[in-house]
């Protein structure tokens, strides 16, 4: 007899909770908080992912006897570097904002050196970046949409002359 009370008091209990306004919209509240901390966790995992694959980049060029480009677009600044040394820093510039947003993320690696004389010098990275010089026909017409940066003819002439076709660049994400 006893038990029958208290699982109908459980009952009646539930119902009132399940019926009871007040608490549905606590429940509501409850969901919206857990899914905007779940999406903020997301997005943090996803910039601590991003920061990882930089790290293991520097980590494999440490070990390395090779030379390696670090491009920010946001800063529009790059760095040459060998093993963990800082050969070369340099800023560059873009046609448009369109371009710097256009930017593949991550490691590119170089596919062709073009140029035989000082002033038509350019790096292609896998068909998705171009690195040429200031003077070398910025004005041309372009005949593909790949994003191109540009530099200085004498910043060009030290990234020209110290990386080798294989290279790579690590093009910065902005998320972390």
């Amino acid at each position: 007899m006893l038990i029958r009370i208290a699982i109908g008091l459980c009952a009646a209990s539930i119902l009132f909770f399940m019926i009871n306004p007040a608490y549905a919209d606590q429940a509501g509240e409850d969901m919206q908080a857990l899914l905007l901390r779940e999406k903020e966790l997301g997005a943090k995992v996803e910039r601590l992912r991003l920061e990882q694959e930089f790290l293991l980049f520097k980590k494999g060029f440490y070990t390395l006897d090779s030379k390696y480009l670090i491009l920010d677009p946001v800063s529009k600044t790059g760095q040459l570097r060998y093993k963990n040394r800082l050969l070369k820093e340099f800023r560059f510039t873009t046609p448009s904002p369109r371009e710097a947003k256009a930017l593949p993320r991550g490691v590119l690696i170089l596919s062709k050196k073009l140029g035989s004389d000082h002033n038509r010098l350019t790096l292609i990275f896998s068909g998705s970046l171009i690195l040429k010089s200031m003077e070398s026909g910025r004005q041309a017409v372009r005949k593909s949409d790949t994003p191109r940066l540009y530099l200085k003819k004498s910043d060009m002439l030290s990234l020209f002359y110290a990386l080798e076709v294989g290279g790579r660049a690590y093009v910065l994400h902005h998320d972390f």
